[in-house]
């Protein structure tokens, strides 16, 4: 069997493992719904046996697809047996469209399919030649396949701190798969998993999208957000940057859409995308956790229930802190930052500017580097206050400035000299932020205009 078989059965697989998710979550089976449902499987799938794969390398189960595809039953087991007891999710409804609206779409997502054939073809063609590519993410990969759990020695002997042995590893267990799926480690194929989830955000973005915007605004969108050019190559280096932003985003989507349009399908698949963006990386705790706070923060205001939000917050977190568990009984890794510092009144007289560097640096990479999402952020914000949609851009507001702020302080407690720190991670931690927002600016522009017609003689 070809390697290309191999992978794509495995996507495959993981495919139906997130249409099984969907279904079981309580996505209506009507005919309007089959574009969200094939668009968000993808991406459920890859973060749910992700998160799979992840508990079983935690509890000493070796990552492998077998056991992965038995641990990603469980939670549809679970979601099942609430289903029985009474539970009834419901979706928001999928919006219509002309065939003008269709004929666009389709175009749409006919350029969406050929650049998600680029971007896999590119982390394909490309080997292991970026520092965290081969040196963080890789490493660890290859040593969920070779020692099968998190108790080898890459992640528990100290000779290994320079692999950020306290960095999740679900990244490196959906690589380890896909090794596990073609029978060895390979280098050069080793990050298609990384470009896969990239694509699957595209698709995924869609879907959720039509559920909120007109069908070709959404596809259109989804283009236009998976074609930014630091995703791919972030992607096709091994890098996990484009994993938890891609994550982070349709978690923050799904979030947004509870929020103001209701339904428990889009609830689950927030709790799933940020738990999966937790588990991916370190900053991808600090962007769940500003997306929970902000849901527990506004649930009222929007007429959400507060112990929904607080049940959300805990099945985001429940992993994560399971990680913090597992990284303590393996050693303490690399001391990358020093919380207690903000208590000494001398480092923080000292260290005070590093705070407006650190502020100015993230500033600057969002305005070079995403220039045409934040001006779309920006334009969907305004037309959200001249709406008088308070609630709606605050939701967008509120979780970005929460980020924002957390990754200055990190910068601000960080261990490594500042200029070197920012030089070599500011252009990419912004990708989540940027992406978060910019997917749900669609959204926003979507309610604007509605209020605006609606008011309108």
């Amino acid at each position: 069997m070809s390697e290309l078989v191999r992978l794509l059965a495995l996507n495959v697989g993981i495919l139906l493992v997130g249409v099984l998710l969907l279904l079981a979550a309580g996505l209506p089976r009507r005919r309007s719904h089959v574009p969200t449902l094939v668009g968000v499987a993808p991406a459920a799938g890859l973060a749910l046996v992700g998160l799979s794969a992840t508990l079983g390398a935690m509890i000493g189960v070796d990552v492998g697809v077998a056991s992965a595809a038995m641990l990603a039953l469980l939670p549809l087991v679970a979601v099942g047996l609430l289903r029985r007891a009474g539970w009834r999710p419901a979706a928001p409804p999928s919006r219509a469209s002309g065939r003008l609206g269709r004929f666009v779409e389709l175009v749409a997502l006919l350029c969406l399919a050929g650049l998600s054939v680029a971007i896999v073809r590119l982390a394909a063609a490309t080997g292991l030649d970026q520092w965290d590519g081969w040196a963080i993410w890789g490493a660890k990969a290859h040593g969920l396949y070779e020692g099968g759990d998190l108790w080898s020695p890459v992640f528990t002997e100290p000779e290994y701190f320079m692999q950020h042995q306290e960095y999740p590893v679900l990244l490196p267990a959906l690589e380890a798969l896909s090794a596990d799926a073609l029978g060895r480690f390979d280098p050069t194929l080793i990050d298609v998993e990384a470009a896969v989830v990239v694509v699957a955000f595209g698709w995924a973005a869609w879907g959720l999208l039509r559920l909120a915007v007109p069908p070709a605004v959404a596809a259109g969108a989804a283009l236009a957000l998976t074609g930014s050019a630091p995703l791919a190559a972030n992607a096709g280096a091994n890098y996990a940057d484009a994993v938890v932003a891609s994550f982070t985003a349709l978690g923050i989507l799904c979030l947004f859409l509870w929020l103001t349009r209701d339904g428990a399908v889009v609830l689950v698949l927030a709790g799933l995308f940020l738990a999966a963006a937790a588990l991916t990386k370190s900053e991808g705790l600090i962007f769940a956790l500003a997306g929970v706070v902000t849901a527990v923060a506004l649930a009222r205001r929007f007429g959400r229930s507060l112990t929904t939000a607080f049940a959300l917050a805990a099945s985001v977190l429940v992993l994560p802190g399971l990680w913090a568990v597992v990284d303590r009984l393996n050693g303490p890794g690399a001391r990358n930052l020093d919380a207690a510092a903000v208590l000494d009144p001398g480092y923080v007289a000292d260290s005070a500017e590093r705070i407006p560097k650190a502020a100015d640096a993230m500033l600057g990479e969002l305005v070079e580097g995403w220039p045409v999402v934040v001006l779309a952020v920006v334009a969907a914000l305004a037309a959200t206050c001249l709406a008088r949609l308070w609630l709606a851009g605050l939701f967008v507001a509120l979780w970005s400035a929460l980020s924002f702020m957390a990754l200055v302080l990190v910068y601000f407690v960080s261990t490594s000299p500042i200029d070197w720190h920012l030089g070599t991670s500011a252009d990419r931690v912004v990708f989540s932020i940027a992406l978060g927002a910019g997917t749900v600016a669609p959204v926003l522009a979507a309610l604007a205009w509605e209020t605006r017609t609606r008011s309108l003689p």
